[in-house]
């Protein structure tokens, strides 16, 4: 879905709230994070936006802010209806600081198809020693099998499930600093 369509999500759920006498809003930069962070996953944008609100009704908000956003995003791992993906995410980087910083540059990649040659580049630069080893890892189904090779090319990677690469973008590193690094890996 586009920005407009999932932001339209919560237009909808105000709409409703304030059929049942709850009159709360979505700022608009709420919204505009949310569906920035959804990737076209509506799904993503239920959850976000109902942890969000369920947070700002209990604090007896009239509205849900970027800030709650924020919240919603760090509070994702122990969210009972994401545990899918956490189990997943924790089955991939298991105890390896080397392996989140690869399955984070990976999912940083906005195309489909990912070029190993500029993962690794990254990889290395933020001081991974051999990538491509964390890379055969996270195509292994001992690591859950989340990477795959393209279809296209040898040397593209792919994530099996696209919902879980965005997932990968949207959450906290396990490992404390590697999703800031990895994010300013790609913003240099």
């Amino acid at each position: 879905m586009s920005g407009p369509d999932l932001e339209s999500i919560f237009d909808r759920t105000e709409d409703y709230l304030l059929e049942h006498g709850l009159e709360i809003r979505f700022s608009d930069s709420a919204a505009a994070r949310a569906a920035r962070v959804a990737a076209g996953f509506p799904w993503f944008m239920h959850l976000l936006g109902q942890t969000a609100l369920i947070d700002a009704h209990r604090r007896g908000a009239r509205g849900v802010s970027e800030s709650d956003i924020a919240a919603a995003l760090q509070s994702l791992p122990r969210r009972r209806l994401a545990k899918q993906f956490n189990d997943r995410y924790m089955l991939a980087v298991k105890d390896s600081y080397a392996r989140e910083l690869v399955l984070r540059l990976f999912a940083e990649w906005k195309d489909e198809d990912v070029p190993t040659s500029e993962i690794y580049k990254r990889a290395t630069s933020l001081g991974v020693t051999g990538p491509s080893t964390y890379a055969g890892h996270l195509a292994r189904e001992q690591c859950g099998s989340v990477i795959a090779r393209s279809p296209q090319q040898g040397r593209l990677y792919r994530f099996t499930d696209e919902m879980f690469k965005a997932y990968v973008r949207m959450r906290g590193s396990v490992y404390e600093g590697v999703a800031d690094l990895v994010k300013g890996s790609f913003s240099s």
